[in-house]
Protein backbone atom coordinates (compact mmCIF):
# COMPACT_ATOMS: atom_id res chain seq x y z
CA UNK A 1 0.00 0.00 0.00
CA UNK A 2 3.32 2.14 0.72
CA UNK A 3 3.15 5.48 2.42
CA UNK A 4 -0.17 7.12 3.55
CA UNK A 5 -1.10 10.26 5.04
CA UNK A 6 -3.93 9.54 7.12
CA UNK A 7 -5.74 12.38 8.82
CA UNK A 8 -9.02 10.89 9.84
CA UNK A 9 -10.77 11.73 12.89
CA UNK A 10 -9.17 9.04 14.55
CA UNK A 11 -6.41 7.21 12.89
CA UNK A 12 -7.01 3.54 13.33
CA UNK A 13 -4.90 0.69 12.24
CA UNK A 14 -6.16 -2.75 12.99
CA UNK A 15 -3.36 -5.56 14.00
CA UNK A 16 -2.49 -8.01 11.88
CA UNK A 17 -2.55 -11.94 12.88
CA UNK A 18 0.13 -12.38 15.30
CA UNK A 19 1.45 -8.87 14.87
CA UNK A 20 3.90 -7.15 17.35
CA UNK A 21 5.05 -3.43 17.85
CA UNK A 22 7.99 -1.51 19.38
CA UNK A 23 9.05 1.78 19.37
CA UNK A 24 8.59 5.18 20.91
CA UNK A 25 10.65 5.15 24.84
CA UNK A 26 13.29 3.58 24.99
CA UNK A 27 12.89 3.65 28.67
CA UNK A 28 9.75 1.28 28.07
CA UNK A 29 11.61 -0.82 26.14
CA UNK A 30 10.38 -3.84 29.31
CA UNK A 31 6.67 -3.39 28.34
CA UNK A 32 7.32 -4.37 24.64
CA UNK A 33 6.35 -5.82 21.98
CA UNK A 34 2.39 -4.31 22.39
CA UNK A 35 0.05 -6.76 20.92
CA UNK A 36 -3.74 -7.05 20.39
CA UNK A 37 -4.34 -7.51 24.23
CA UNK A 38 -2.14 -4.47 24.99
CA UNK A 39 -4.00 -1.61 26.87
CA UNK A 40 -1.45 1.27 26.98
CA UNK A 41 -0.93 4.98 25.75
CA UNK A 42 2.12 6.65 24.83
CA UNK A 43 2.05 10.42 24.48
CA UNK A 44 5.56 11.43 22.78
CA UNK A 45 4.55 15.58 23.80
CA UNK A 46 4.46 14.72 27.39
CA UNK A 47 7.35 12.71 27.97
CA UNK A 48 8.73 14.18 30.85
CA UNK A 49 10.25 11.34 32.37
CA UNK A 50 11.69 9.27 29.76
CA UNK A 51 14.98 10.06 30.55
CA UNK A 52 16.70 8.89 27.41
CA UNK A 53 16.31 8.27 24.01
CA UNK A 54 13.03 8.59 22.32
CA UNK A 55 11.74 8.83 18.57
CA UNK A 56 8.27 9.32 16.76
CA UNK A 57 7.98 5.74 15.26
CA UNK A 58 6.62 2.47 16.15
CA UNK A 59 7.68 -0.66 14.04
CA UNK A 60 5.60 -3.64 13.56
CA UNK A 61 6.65 -7.77 13.19
CA UNK A 62 4.59 -7.67 9.78
CA UNK A 63 6.62 -5.04 8.01
CA UNK A 64 4.80 -2.15 9.05
CA UNK A 65 5.71 1.32 10.33
CA UNK A 66 4.25 4.21 11.90
CA UNK A 67 6.03 6.92 11.34
CA UNK A 68 5.70 11.24 12.30
CA UNK A 69 8.02 14.40 11.99
CA UNK A 70 6.84 15.40 15.63
CA UNK A 71 5.86 13.74 18.51
CA UNK A 72 2.32 12.34 18.32
CA UNK A 73 -0.05 10.27 20.99
CA UNK A 74 -0.72 6.60 20.57
CA UNK A 75 -3.05 4.15 22.09
CA UNK A 76 -2.56 0.26 21.95
CA UNK A 77 -6.12 -0.81 22.90
CA UNK A 78 -7.79 -4.19 22.54
CA UNK A 79 -6.14 -4.99 18.66
CA UNK A 80 -6.47 -1.56 17.52
CA UNK A 81 -4.05 1.08 17.46
CA UNK A 82 -5.39 5.11 17.97
CA UNK A 83 -4.34 8.20 17.03
CA UNK A 84 -5.92 11.55 17.18
CA UNK A 85 -6.39 13.54 13.74
CA UNK A 86 -4.32 16.05 15.26
CA UNK A 87 -1.77 14.31 14.57
CA UNK A 88 -0.14 13.96 10.90
CA UNK A 89 1.32 10.53 11.57
CA UNK A 90 2.29 8.50 8.40
CA UNK A 91 1.59 4.45 8.11
CA UNK A 92 3.90 2.17 5.64
CA UNK A 93 3.08 -0.76 4.80
CA UNK A 94 5.33 -2.32 2.17
CA UNK A 95 6.76 -4.70 4.04
CA UNK A 96 6.06 -8.26 6.00
CA UNK A 97 9.06 -8.23 8.68
CA UNK A 98 10.39 -6.68 11.51
CA UNK A 99 13.87 -6.15 9.49
CA UNK A 100 11.67 -4.90 6.21
CA UNK A 101 10.17 -2.25 8.48
CA UNK A 102 13.08 -0.91 9.97
CA UNK A 103 14.81 -1.13 6.02
CA UNK A 104 12.11 0.96 4.76
CA UNK A 105 12.06 3.42 7.88
CA UNK A 106 15.97 3.89 7.29
CA UNK A 107 15.61 4.25 3.62
CA UNK A 108 12.94 6.87 3.66
CA UNK A 109 13.29 8.77 6.77
CA UNK A 110 16.84 8.71 8.45
CA UNK A 111 19.59 10.62 7.54
CA UNK A 112 22.34 7.92 6.82
CA UNK A 113 25.74 9.45 7.08
CA UNK A 114 28.12 6.22 7.31
CA UNK A 115 29.75 7.72 10.04
CA UNK A 116 30.21 6.06 12.90
CA UNK A 117 31.82 7.62 16.65
CA UNK A 118 35.39 7.32 17.47
CA UNK A 119 36.47 3.71 17.13
CA UNK A 120 38.16 3.67 20.51
CA UNK A 121 34.14 3.70 22.24
CA UNK A 122 33.67 0.44 20.78
CA UNK A 123 37.62 -1.19 21.34
CA UNK A 124 38.45 -0.07 25.00
CA UNK A 125 36.41 0.04 28.10
CA UNK A 126 34.79 3.48 29.71
CA UNK A 127 35.37 4.51 33.02
CA UNK A 128 33.04 6.72 34.85
CA UNK A 129 33.78 8.25 38.33
CA UNK A 130 30.57 8.99 39.15
CA UNK A 131 29.12 5.05 41.28
CA UNK A 132 32.93 5.24 42.29
CA UNK A 133 33.69 8.94 43.46
CA UNK A 134 30.42 10.48 42.92
CA UNK A 135 30.02 14.20 43.32
CA UNK A 136 33.42 14.02 45.65
CA UNK A 137 35.79 13.37 43.20
CA UNK A 138 39.10 15.51 43.62
CA UNK A 139 42.20 15.46 41.56
CA UNK A 140 44.02 13.17 44.04
CA UNK A 141 41.08 10.56 44.32
CA UNK A 142 40.63 10.11 40.32
CA UNK A 143 44.43 10.01 39.16
CA UNK A 144 44.35 7.07 42.14
CA UNK A 145 41.69 5.62 40.37
CA UNK A 146 43.19 5.54 37.59
CA UNK A 147 46.35 3.99 38.52
CA UNK A 148 44.72 1.44 39.72
CA UNK A 149 42.92 0.75 36.69
CA UNK A 150 46.68 0.30 35.13
CA UNK A 151 47.65 -1.56 38.27
CA UNK A 152 44.93 -4.16 38.08
CA UNK A 153 46.22 -4.83 34.22
CA UNK A 154 42.58 -3.40 33.05
CA UNK A 155 43.09 -1.39 29.85
CA UNK A 156 42.89 2.30 29.30
CA UNK A 157 40.25 3.65 27.41
CA UNK A 158 37.72 6.48 27.82
CA UNK A 159 37.81 8.21 31.74
CA UNK A 160 35.30 10.30 32.26
CA UNK A 161 34.94 12.68 34.92
CA UNK A 162 31.35 13.10 36.53
CA UNK A 163 30.05 15.61 38.51
CA UNK A 164 31.85 17.58 41.09
CA UNK A 165 34.65 18.76 39.21
CA UNK A 166 33.25 22.26 38.28
CA UNK A 167 32.56 25.12 40.63
CA UNK A 168 29.19 25.85 39.30
CA UNK A 169 27.03 24.67 36.62
CA UNK A 170 27.33 27.61 34.11
CA UNK A 171 30.78 27.96 35.23
CA UNK A 172 32.86 25.37 33.88
CA UNK A 173 36.26 25.65 35.59
CA UNK A 174 37.95 23.25 37.77
CA UNK A 175 37.80 23.33 41.52
CA UNK A 176 40.69 25.21 42.63
CA UNK A 177 40.77 23.75 46.02
CA UNK A 178 40.32 20.13 44.58
CA UNK A 179 41.89 20.19 41.54
CA UNK A 180 44.67 21.96 42.58
CA UNK A 181 46.54 21.29 39.01
CA UNK A 182 43.70 20.12 36.23
CA UNK A 183 46.63 20.59 33.51
CA UNK A 184 48.92 18.76 34.68
CA UNK A 185 46.41 15.75 36.07
CA UNK A 186 44.70 14.94 32.63
CA UNK A 187 48.32 15.31 30.84
CA UNK A 188 49.08 12.38 33.85
CA UNK A 189 45.71 10.47 32.85
CA UNK A 190 46.94 11.19 28.77
CA UNK A 191 50.17 9.60 29.74
CA UNK A 192 48.46 6.35 31.21
CA UNK A 193 46.63 6.17 27.90
CA UNK A 194 42.95 7.88 28.53
CA UNK A 195 41.23 9.91 26.92
CA UNK A 196 39.56 12.16 29.24
CA UNK A 197 35.90 13.39 29.00
CA UNK A 198 34.31 16.06 31.62
CA UNK A 199 30.73 16.11 32.78
CA UNK A 200 28.83 18.86 31.62
CA UNK A 201 25.04 20.05 31.73
CA UNK A 202 22.97 22.76 29.90
CA UNK A 203 22.15 24.51 32.59
CA UNK A 204 23.33 27.84 34.45
CA UNK A 205 23.13 28.46 38.16
CA UNK A 206 22.62 31.78 39.59
CA UNK A 207 25.57 32.11 41.33
CA UNK A 208 27.80 31.53 37.91
CA UNK A 209 29.93 34.68 36.83
CA UNK A 210 28.31 34.80 33.47
CA UNK A 211 24.42 34.19 34.53
CA UNK A 212 23.44 38.40 34.69
CA UNK A 213 25.10 38.85 30.90
CA UNK A 214 23.36 35.53 29.99
CA UNK A 215 20.11 36.96 31.35
CA UNK A 216 20.71 40.14 29.69
CA UNK A 217 21.69 38.95 26.68
CA UNK A 218 18.21 36.60 26.38
CA UNK A 219 20.59 33.64 25.98
CA UNK A 220 18.73 31.86 28.49
CA UNK A 221 15.28 29.84 28.40
CA UNK A 222 12.42 32.02 29.47
CA UNK A 223 9.28 31.00 31.11
CA UNK A 224 5.73 32.23 30.52
CA UNK A 225 6.00 35.05 32.46
CA UNK A 226 8.94 36.40 30.74
CA UNK A 227 11.24 35.97 33.57
CA UNK A 228 14.55 33.30 33.20
CA UNK A 229 12.98 29.30 33.44
CA UNK A 230 14.18 27.62 36.77
CA UNK A 231 14.11 24.29 36.74
CA UNK A 232 14.23 21.54 39.40
CA UNK A 233 16.26 18.23 38.66
CA UNK A 234 18.73 15.96 40.60
CA UNK A 235 21.30 18.57 41.14
CA UNK A 236 19.39 21.38 42.32
CA UNK A 237 17.37 24.57 40.92
CA UNK A 238 19.34 26.41 37.88
CA UNK A 239 18.29 28.12 34.67
CA UNK A 240 18.36 26.70 31.44
CA UNK A 241 20.55 27.84 28.09
CA UNK A 242 18.23 28.58 25.23
CA UNK A 243 19.63 26.16 22.64
CA UNK A 244 18.06 27.31 19.77
CA UNK A 245 19.63 30.74 20.13
CA UNK A 246 22.69 30.71 18.16
CA UNK A 247 25.04 33.00 20.80
CA UNK A 248 23.83 30.60 23.31
CA UNK A 249 25.42 27.68 21.82
CA UNK A 250 28.40 29.90 20.86
CA UNK A 251 28.77 30.73 24.62
CA UNK A 252 28.48 27.51 25.55
CA UNK A 253 31.21 25.84 23.38
CA UNK A 254 33.24 28.97 24.12
CA UNK A 255 33.56 27.05 27.79
CA UNK A 256 34.16 23.67 26.17
CA UNK A 257 36.67 24.33 24.12
CA UNK A 258 38.76 26.41 26.48
CA UNK A 259 38.32 23.07 28.57
CA UNK A 260 39.99 21.44 26.02
CA UNK A 261 42.78 24.18 25.12
CA UNK A 262 43.77 25.35 28.68
CA UNK A 263 43.83 21.78 30.38
CA UNK A 264 43.58 18.51 27.46
CA UNK A 265 40.48 17.53 27.75
CA UNK A 266 39.25 15.31 25.06
CA UNK A 267 35.37 15.41 25.27
CA UNK A 268 32.13 15.97 27.24
CA UNK A 269 29.46 13.59 28.86
CA UNK A 270 26.19 15.71 27.83
CA UNK A 271 24.28 15.08 31.02
CA UNK A 272 21.18 16.17 31.60
CA UNK A 273 18.80 18.11 28.64
CA UNK A 274 15.99 16.02 29.40
CA UNK A 275 12.40 16.93 28.08
CA UNK A 276 11.92 17.91 31.87
CA UNK A 277 13.88 20.72 31.34
CA UNK A 278 11.73 22.16 29.50
CA UNK A 279 8.04 23.55 29.07
CA UNK A 280 5.79 23.79 26.41
CA UNK A 281 4.96 27.22 27.40
CA UNK A 282 8.84 28.48 27.34
CA UNK A 283 9.69 31.57 25.40
CA UNK A 284 12.57 30.52 23.15
CA UNK A 285 14.74 32.25 20.41
CA UNK A 286 13.08 29.82 18.02
CA UNK A 287 9.82 28.49 18.87
CA UNK A 288 11.05 24.37 19.68
CA UNK A 289 9.42 21.99 21.50
CA UNK A 290 10.51 19.56 24.51
CA UNK A 291 12.20 17.76 21.96
CA UNK A 292 13.54 20.17 19.63
CA UNK A 293 15.46 21.39 22.52
CA UNK A 294 16.96 18.02 23.04
CA UNK A 295 17.87 17.70 19.82
CA UNK A 296 19.53 20.94 19.67
CA UNK A 297 21.80 19.89 22.66
CA UNK A 298 22.51 16.31 20.70
CA UNK A 299 23.70 18.64 17.91
CA UNK A 300 26.67 19.22 20.53
CA UNK A 301 28.12 15.74 19.34
CA UNK A 302 28.78 17.10 15.54
CA UNK A 303 31.59 18.81 17.18
CA UNK A 304 33.31 16.83 19.95
CA UNK A 305 33.78 13.27 18.56
CA UNK A 306 34.17 12.16 22.28
CA UNK A 307 31.12 12.42 23.56
CA UNK A 308 28.22 11.23 25.45
CA UNK A 309 24.20 11.67 25.48
CA UNK A 310 21.77 9.44 27.78
CA UNK A 311 18.62 11.67 26.14
CA UNK A 312 18.10 12.16 22.80
CA UNK A 313 15.05 12.86 20.15
CA UNK A 314 14.64 11.10 17.07
CA UNK A 315 17.88 9.23 16.29
CA UNK A 316 17.62 7.98 12.85
CA UNK A 317 21.10 6.59 12.33
CA UNK A 318 23.08 9.63 13.38
CA UNK A 319 27.23 8.93 15.12
CA UNK A 320 26.00 9.81 18.30
CA UNK A 321 27.13 7.81 21.29
CA UNK A 322 23.70 7.10 23.98
CA UNK A 323 23.72 5.78 27.19
CA UNK A 324 20.63 3.91 28.77
CA UNK A 325 19.44 5.87 32.01
CA UNK A 326 20.87 5.08 35.08
CA UNK A 327 19.91 1.65 36.17
CA UNK A 328 19.49 0.60 40.10
CA UNK A 329 21.89 -2.14 41.26
CA UNK A 330 19.12 -4.59 41.36
CA UNK A 331 18.51 -8.09 39.79
CA UNK A 332 14.52 -6.44 38.82
CA UNK A 333 12.45 -3.88 38.47
CA UNK A 334 14.85 -0.88 37.29
CA UNK A 335 17.67 -2.83 37.38
CA UNK A 336 19.59 -5.86 34.98
CA UNK A 337 16.51 -7.26 33.86
CA UNK A 338 16.29 -3.81 31.45
CA UNK A 339 19.54 -3.97 30.04
CA UNK A 340 19.07 -6.69 26.59
CA UNK A 341 14.98 -4.77 26.19
CA UNK A 342 16.03 -1.24 26.56
CA UNK A 343 19.52 -2.25 24.04
CA UNK A 344 17.74 -4.01 21.71
CA UNK A 345 14.72 -1.19 21.31
CA UNK A 346 17.82 1.13 21.25
CA UNK A 347 18.56 -0.30 18.09
CA UNK A 348 15.11 -0.17 16.88
CA UNK A 349 14.87 3.25 17.30
CA UNK A 350 17.71 4.67 15.26
CA UNK A 351 20.22 4.76 18.27
CA UNK A 352 22.85 2.22 16.91
CA UNK A 353 25.49 3.51 19.05
CA UNK A 354 24.85 2.21 22.56
CA UNK A 355 26.12 1.98 25.94
CA UNK A 356 24.63 -0.03 28.77
CA UNK A 357 24.34 1.43 31.74
CA UNK A 358 27.40 1.84 34.12
CA UNK A 359 28.01 -2.13 35.33
CA UNK A 360 26.61 -2.88 38.16
CA UNK A 361 24.15 -0.37 37.97
CA UNK A 362 24.24 3.71 37.61
CA UNK A 363 22.03 5.07 40.08
CA UNK A 364 24.00 6.08 43.34
CA UNK A 365 22.73 5.28 46.65
CA UNK A 366 22.88 3.06 49.88
CA UNK A 367 22.21 -0.48 47.94
CA UNK A 368 26.25 -0.23 46.81
CA UNK A 369 27.26 -0.21 50.58
CA UNK A 370 24.02 -2.05 52.26
CA UNK A 371 23.37 -4.78 49.72
CA UNK A 372 26.13 -5.04 47.16
CA UNK A 373 25.92 -7.95 44.85
CA UNK A 374 29.15 -9.82 43.42
CA UNK A 375 26.81 -11.97 41.39
CA UNK A 376 24.93 -9.32 39.85
CA UNK A 377 28.06 -6.86 39.10
CA UNK A 378 29.54 -10.53 37.63
CA UNK A 379 26.35 -11.60 35.16
CA UNK A 380 25.64 -6.96 34.46
CA UNK A 381 29.49 -7.81 32.99
CA UNK A 382 28.34 -10.85 30.83
CA UNK A 383 25.82 -8.57 29.39
CA UNK A 384 27.53 -5.95 28.62
CA UNK A 385 30.63 -8.13 27.11
CA UNK A 386 27.68 -7.95 23.91
CA UNK A 387 26.87 -4.65 23.93
CA UNK A 388 28.89 -2.21 21.39
CA UNK A 389 30.19 -0.47 24.47
CA UNK A 390 31.16 -1.02 27.86
CA UNK A 391 30.98 1.25 30.84
CA UNK A 392 32.64 0.57 34.35
CA UNK A 393 32.59 2.87 37.77
CA UNK A 394 32.60 1.09 40.48
CA UNK A 395 36.10 -0.32 40.85
CA UNK A 396 36.34 -3.94 40.51
CA UNK A 397 39.27 -4.28 42.48
CA UNK A 398 37.66 -3.03 45.46
CA UNK A 399 34.36 -4.46 45.10
CA UNK A 400 35.07 -8.11 44.08
CA UNK A 401 36.86 -10.83 45.31
CA UNK A 402 39.96 -12.35 43.12
CA UNK A 403 38.05 -15.21 42.16
CA UNK A 404 35.29 -13.03 40.68
CA UNK A 405 37.67 -9.99 39.38
CA UNK A 406 39.34 -12.99 37.31
CA UNK A 407 35.78 -13.83 35.10
CA UNK A 408 35.34 -9.93 34.75
CA UNK A 409 38.53 -9.73 33.12
CA UNK A 410 37.76 -12.84 30.91
CA UNK A 411 34.47 -10.92 30.26
CA UNK A 412 35.97 -7.33 29.04
CA UNK A 413 38.99 -9.00 27.03
CA UNK A 414 35.98 -10.62 25.08
CA UNK A 415 35.15 -7.69 24.41
CA UNK A 416 37.80 -6.48 23.55
CA UNK A 417 38.32 -9.39 21.15
CA UNK A 418 34.89 -8.39 19.66
CA UNK A 419 35.77 -5.38 18.80
CA UNK A 420 36.57 -5.21 14.98
CA UNK A 421 32.91 -7.42 15.08
CA UNK A 422 31.72 -4.29 16.75
CA UNK A 423 32.99 -1.82 14.53
CA UNK A 424 32.01 -3.60 11.16
CA UNK A 425 28.35 -3.62 12.53
CA UNK A 426 28.83 -0.46 13.58
CA UNK A 427 29.64 0.78 9.99
CA UNK A 428 27.11 -1.53 8.45
CA UNK A 429 24.63 0.60 10.91
CA UNK A 430 25.56 3.78 10.00
CA UNK A 431 25.60 2.70 6.22
CA UNK A 432 22.55 0.95 5.70
CA UNK A 433 20.53 1.48 8.84
CA UNK A 434 20.34 -2.49 10.43
CA UNK A 435 21.04 -2.37 14.12
CA UNK A 436 23.94 -3.74 15.98
CA UNK A 437 22.05 -5.73 18.62
CA UNK A 438 18.84 -7.44 17.09
CA UNK A 439 15.44 -9.14 18.23
CA UNK A 440 15.56 -12.21 17.67
CA UNK A 441 12.34 -12.09 15.50
CA UNK A 442 14.24 -9.28 13.14
CA UNK A 443 16.39 -12.39 12.27
CA UNK A 444 14.09 -15.05 12.40
CA UNK A 445 11.02 -13.47 11.51
CA UNK A 446 8.74 -17.17 11.14
CA UNK A 447 9.38 -18.79 14.76
CA UNK A 448 7.56 -16.81 16.68
CA UNK A 449 9.90 -15.16 19.10
CA UNK A 450 8.82 -11.87 18.93
CA UNK A 451 8.35 -11.96 22.80
CA UNK A 452 11.80 -13.18 23.82
CA UNK A 453 13.21 -10.60 25.71
CA UNK A 454 16.63 -12.54 27.62
CA UNK A 455 18.30 -13.16 24.14
CA UNK A 456 19.48 -11.04 21.44
CA UNK A 457 21.30 -10.97 18.15
CA UNK A 458 24.66 -9.80 17.57
CA UNK A 459 24.42 -9.32 14.11
CA UNK A 460 22.70 -12.29 12.01
CA UNK A 461 25.37 -14.80 13.42
CA UNK A 462 25.93 -14.72 16.97
CA UNK A 463 23.18 -15.21 19.40
CA UNK A 464 23.83 -14.07 23.06
CA UNK A 465 21.94 -15.61 25.94
CA UNK A 466 23.04 -14.52 29.36
CA UNK A 467 21.71 -15.41 32.50
CA UNK A 468 20.11 -12.83 34.27
CA UNK A 469 18.15 -14.29 37.43
CA UNK A 470 19.88 -14.41 40.63
CA UNK A 471 21.08 -18.23 41.78
CA UNK A 472 20.96 -19.19 38.29
CA UNK A 473 23.62 -22.08 36.84
CA UNK A 474 22.09 -22.52 33.82
CA UNK A 475 19.10 -21.84 31.32
CA UNK A 476 17.03 -22.02 28.85
CA UNK A 477 17.67 -21.11 25.15
CA UNK A 478 15.74 -20.82 22.52
CA UNK A 479 17.71 -21.97 19.43
CA UNK A 480 16.24 -21.08 15.68
CA UNK A 481 16.54 -22.82 12.74
CA UNK A 482 20.18 -23.67 11.88
CA UNK A 483 22.95 -25.39 12.93
CA UNK A 484 24.60 -23.48 15.96
CA UNK A 485 28.28 -23.82 17.71
CA UNK A 486 28.26 -22.93 21.33
CA UNK A 487 31.05 -21.02 23.42
CA UNK A 488 32.09 -24.46 25.10
CA UNK A 489 32.29 -25.96 21.46
CA UNK A 490 29.42 -27.72 21.26
CA UNK A 491 27.04 -28.04 17.81
CA UNK A 492 23.36 -27.94 18.31
CA UNK A 493 20.80 -28.37 15.82
CA UNK A 494 18.36 -25.26 15.77
CA UNK A 495 14.19 -25.02 15.76
CA UNK A 496 14.50 -26.43 19.94
CA UNK A 497 14.78 -24.90 23.38
CA UNK A 498 17.80 -26.26 25.18
CA UNK A 499 18.86 -26.17 28.78
CA UNK A 500 22.44 -25.60 29.08
CA UNK A 501 24.63 -24.80 32.15
CA UNK A 502 25.84 -21.47 33.06
CA UNK A 503 28.02 -20.77 36.29
CA UNK A 504 28.99 -17.42 37.18
CA UNK A 505 32.05 -17.83 34.53
CA UNK A 506 30.46 -18.67 31.80
CA UNK A 507 28.48 -16.29 28.92
CA UNK A 508 26.85 -18.25 27.02
CA UNK A 509 26.80 -17.55 22.98
CA UNK A 510 26.18 -19.86 19.89
CA UNK A 511 27.61 -18.97 16.53
CA UNK A 512 25.69 -19.93 13.18
CA UNK A 513 27.42 -21.99 11.34
CA UNK A 514 25.35 -22.40 7.84
CA UNK A 515 24.25 -18.72 7.64
CA UNK A 516 25.73 -15.58 4.87
CA UNK A 517 26.11 -12.73 7.38
CA UNK A 518 24.53 -9.07 7.55
CA UNK A 519 27.37 -6.82 7.85
CA UNK A 520 30.77 -8.95 8.50
CA UNK A 521 32.28 -11.67 6.88
CA UNK A 522 30.52 -15.14 6.74
CA UNK A 523 33.98 -17.15 8.04
CA UNK A 524 33.75 -14.67 11.27
CA UNK A 525 33.31 -16.59 14.35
Amino acid sequence: MGDCLLKEKKMRISFLDKEYWWGGIVNLGETMPYDKYSECEIDLSTIKLSLDQSAPLFVSSKGRYIWSENPFLIRFWHGEILIPDTFEVELNEEGSTLRDACMNLAKKKYHLSGKVPDPLFFEQPQYNTWIELNIHSSQEKILEYAENIIRYGMPAGILMIDGGWQIAHGYWEFQPELFPDPQGMIKRLHELGFKVMLWTIPAVSVSAPDYDRLKEAKLLLHDCSGKPAQRWWWGGRDTVLDLSNSQAVRWYTDQLNHLQVKYGADGFKFDGGDAYFYDSGDQSWLPLNEQEQMSRYEGLGEIYPFHEFRCGWKGMGKPLVHRLQDKMHTWNGQGLNQIIPHSVLQGLTGNFFHCPDMIGGGVFNELFETAFDEELYIRWMEVSAFCPMIQFSLAPWRVLSDENRRIVEKMYRLHQNMAPLFLELAAHAASVGEPVMRNMAYEFPEEGLEQVWDQFMLGSKILAAPVLEKGKTGRSVILPSGIWQADDGTRWEGGQTIEIQAGLERLPFFVRLDRESNGYPADRQ
